[in-house]
């Protein structure tokens, strides 16, 4: 039996890359392999998966815990993403983190080192990706701002789309999306608080990893470039001013997380905020400023819309992410031989660091597959609080690496929304940024497993 639920667990797992490969929906493909999972595991077993909350009938209780799973993951994990994306695709529609990321491309004109550039470009785009969650909305502002000032003093290329795309190669911070749903989980909940978890499990690691890729980056790039027969070419970038909005726009897309540390623990200590409420808050704020700068007050008002149209944009693009994500984790842990694999590591001689490696590795292999942080973050995490269990380490040095893992691996995948966008905003072939990008997201990925064990 012990070894039929690790075949059993490795068969389901390839059914779900060879899906994945063939570019099947990933959350309908996670929600059907967990239901079917969970049926048979329910048929063998003569259990139902609501267990004692059962309605009556095996079969319907497997959609009555689909159900469960929809209003368990919207109330938990499902508002706090939503109002996080909302908040940030009303600060794209206002361009306010169109003129933040201007501002910061400012001082990238002053260098005369077109490598320097580079390398201060992904330190200060990594620092950006606190304050623009999406990976792909972060590529889209950079390539409309930053990539022309590359281009403009001297980089090629391939150089100057790649280093856009690994500037948001990094999930991580208390605005991250992916970073909250992981802390909201009630096992990792009870340990740690957003803030606590940023600063004493994320910071550090995150880093060292930046500091990694963007150097091995631009050494890789300047030998590359003196292949590369290509012209540089002159690109006219955009004034500030030119976006017709006050330059005191450029701090709204930070407000949250401003809102989120300085009413925490950490600062003010007796009113804590959760981000939730702080991007709320941030909108009503940024709404009522809108209304006030603006001549026609009627469009600032109609313009909200952009909020909630970002938060069911969210719902769809995310949010049934995690709810097929959760069937298929509830699926694979019914199985019982991701344990059992996990348990086989915890007894052999690599123990705890050998199950830290693999979990994490398998979160980055997601992530290429997939092409999304969130798929593979979501897969795995909840499955972490049983494996600590079993080897004693404690879950939040798993999930610390895991987090960083999947969203590394979207930039090295030919199929993540950030890499597509970026090529073909600079006509520039995928597999080329792909290829250019591998070597030092591999190395910030042994780097990301040395500094976690070592460190946390």
């Amino acid at each position: 039996m012990f070894i039929f639920q690790i075949i059993a667990t490795i068969i389901v797992v390839c059914i779900l890359v060879y899906a994945i490969i063939k570019k099947l929906n990933a959350p309908t493909t996670l929600l059907c392999l967990g239901l079917i999972i969970l049926a048979i595991t329910s048929l063998i077993s003569g259990t139902s998966v609501m267990r004692e909350n059962t309605i009556g009938n095996n079969f319907l209780d497997l959609f009555e815990y689909i159900a469960n799973q929809f209003s368990t993951q919207v109330t938990k994990s499902g508002l706090l993403i939503m109002s996080v994306m909302g908040f940030v695709y009303y600060m794209n529609h206002l361009k306010a983190s169109n003129l933040l990321a201007l501002l910061v491309a400012k001082p990238l004109k002053k260098l005369k080192s077109p490598y320097i550039a580079v390398l201060i470009t992904i330190l200060l785009g990594a620092t950006l990706k606190l304050f623009i969650s999406s990976h792909a909305g972060l590529t889209t502002l950079l390539m409309a701002t930053i990539y022309p000032i590359l281009i403009q003093i001297g980089v090629k290329k391939k150089t100057a789309v790649s280093t856009v795309v690994l500037c948001g190669a990094y999930d991580f911070g208390p605005a991250c999306p992916v970073t909250n749903y992981v802390v909201k989980l009630d096992e990792i909940a009870s340990k740690t608080n957003i803030i606590d978890f940023f600063i004493h499990w994320q910071l550090t690691i995150t880093l060292m990893v930046i500091f990694t890729i963007a150097i091995v980056f631009t050494l890789i790039s300047i030998r590359e470039d003196k292949r590369d027969n290509s012209i540089s070419e002159e690109i006219q970038t955009q004034d500030p001013k030119e976006l017709g909005i006050p330059m005191f726009y450029a701090i709204f897309p930070i407000i949250p997380l401003m809102l989120v540390f300085i009413f925490s623990k950490l600062v003010v200590g007796s009113i804590v905020i959760s981000v939730t409420a702080a991007n709320i808050l941030a909108f009503v704020l940024v709404f009522i400023l809108d209304v006030i700068c603006k001549k026609d007050k009627k469009k600032a008002f109609n313009e909200t819309e952009k909020f909630f149209e970002g938060m069911g944009k969210s719902f769809g693009n995310v949010i049934v992410l995690i709810i097929g994500a959760s069937v298929f984790t509830a699926g694979l842990n019914s199985i019982g031989g991701i344990t059992n694999i996990l348990s086989l590591l915890s007894q052999s001689s690599l123990g705890g660091i050998g199950a830290i490696i693999v979990s994490t590795f398998i979160t980055f292999f997601t992530g290429v597959i997939t092409g999304s942080g969130v798929a593979a973050t979501y897969t795995i995490v909840p499955l972490m609080p049983a494996v600590a269990e079993v080897t004693g380490i404690s879950v939040l040095k798993f999930v610390a690496p895991i987090i960083l893992a999947g969203g590394m691996g979207r930039a090295i995948s030919p199929i993540s929304s950030a890499v597509i966008i970026a090529s073909k905003m600079s006509d520039v072939d995928i597999m080329d940024v792909v290829k250019r990008n591998l070597i030092p997201v591999l190395a910030g990925f042994m780097v990301l497993i040395v500094s976690c064990l070592i460190i946390l």
